[in-house]
């Protein structure tokens, strides 16, 4: 191959990577604009109409006759409030990753996560509990996308998360669901969905690949990445 040839190739090639950056980049920042739209929903739809209960309630102890009603009423108020909060705190920022550990992060998300409907089970290798901080919270973000989505979109009785690793810093993510499968080609899925493509940027910051099957009988979905080779590291280093 001659010089110019050369250079062409690693300008296409330079130009390719630079392409494939702005897209994630443009993706993460959209992702982001969303997240704070969604947040300030919250708190307006929830937390402040709540408050403003609480001050009408307190508003009504000077002029009611039953002021230990409206006192009850103004703390179970109080309660709401804080449960929406703590909510809306976690979905920001687990603090159970940071208190506790991955493990306990992951089981607690199982056990939020859960209903009368649809029971999610966990099982983490103890070595997960070893990995970086940062590879933890995107392996935890991905994890709680792939459960929104069984929750949202299908009619699964029962899901199950599953983080192996081994002694050459290999990880494997499992997440599976006896639901109905994907309603849209999987591609398809990936590119209309905010989430999904939320969960397929961390999946290339942390150099990994995922393998998705999907049938009637329910999803699995199987992302591997290698923990110390991650481009995180690499971009913050």
């Amino acid at each position: 191959i001659d010089v110019t040839s050369k250079k062409r190739l690693d300008k296409q090639a330079s130009d390719l990577y630079n392409d494939k950056q702005r897209l994630v980049l443009s993706a993460t920042f959209n992702a982001q604009e969303k997240e704070r739209f969604r947040i300030s929903n919250a708190l307006h739809d929830s937390v402040c109409q709540i408050l403003y209960g609480i001050r009408l309630n307190l508003q009504g102890i000077q002029i009611s006759s039953d002021k230990k009603k409206e006192l009850n009423n103004a703390s179970m108020l109080l309660d709401e409030a804080i449960r929406e909060t703590r909510e809306i705190s976690y979905e920001l920022t687990p603090s159970v990753l940071r208190d506790f550990g991955f493990i306990a992060g992951i089981k607690e998300m199982a056990q939020r996560m859960s209903s009368r409907e649809m029971k999610i089970y966990s099982q983490v290798d103890k070595a997960a509990d070893d990995l970086d901080k940062e590879v933890q919270l995107y392996v935890f973000r991905i994890i709680q996308e792939l459960i929104n989505n069984c929750l949202k979109h299908t009619k699964a009785s029962e899901a199950q998360i599953k983080v192996t690793t081994d002694d050459e810093q290999y990880v494997s993510l499992y997440v599976s669901d006896n639901g109905g499968g994907f309603k849209l080609p999987v591609e398809q899925a990936f590119s209309e969905g905010s989430g999904l493509r939320a969960i397929k940027n961390r999946i290339y910051l942390l150099g990994g690949s995922m393998e998705l099957e999907t049938s009637e009988k329910g999803t699995i979905v199987q992302i591997n990445f290698k923990s110390d080779q991650a481009p995180i590291f690499k971009d913050n280093g």
